[in-house]
């Protein structure tokens, strides 16, 4: 959505912000314990994603999804695999 090379200091964060992504998402899936069940039971779900990434690297991640087993929120900071 954006690309900033601006300084911010908020207090508890201080760096630079060189981008927002946005992301819509949707997904369809089969779920079964057995192979030869496999398709007779879907599930669908979908929701919206911001990412921020900054200059330093940390990326901040936030999605929200809802569907046919509920909802799920999720917060990121850095991405769970960087230490890999």
């Amino acid at each position: 959505m954006t690309e900033e090379f601006e300084p911010f200091d908020i207090g508890v964060a201080k760096d630079i912000r060189t981008g927002v992504q946005l992301s819509f998402f949707w997904e369809t899936a089969s779920v079964a314990d057995e192979k030869d069940k496999l398709g007779d039971i879907w599930r669908e779900s979908y929701g919206i994603g911001v990412r921020l990434v900054m200059s330093s690297g940390i990326v901040f991640r936030a999605e929200l999804a809802t569907g046919d087993e509920g909802s799920q929120s999720i917060l990121f900071f850095n991405y769970p695999w960087t230490g890999f």
